[in-house]
């Protein structure tokens, strides 16, 4: 986890950290807008998953 977090002062690290941008990468991919009548779809492991929260809605 270390690895992924980005220290915001590396002279003191009690003023905490912020997200490398593949923490919100690698957990996007859980987060698809999938309707239950879907089955198997599998989240593709590109970029462009990262991004794709700007034009989704829900018709209800």
């Amino acid at each position: 986890l270390e690895d992924f977090l980005i220290p915001t002062d590396p002279n003191d690290i009690s003023k905490g950290y912020s997200d490398n941008h593949w923490v919100t990468l690698y957990w996007g991919q859980f987060y698809w807008m999938v309707s239950e009548d879907i089955g198997g779809f599998n989240a593709p492991k590109t970029v462009q998953y990262g991004l794709k929260h700007e034009d989704l809605w829900l018709n209800r």
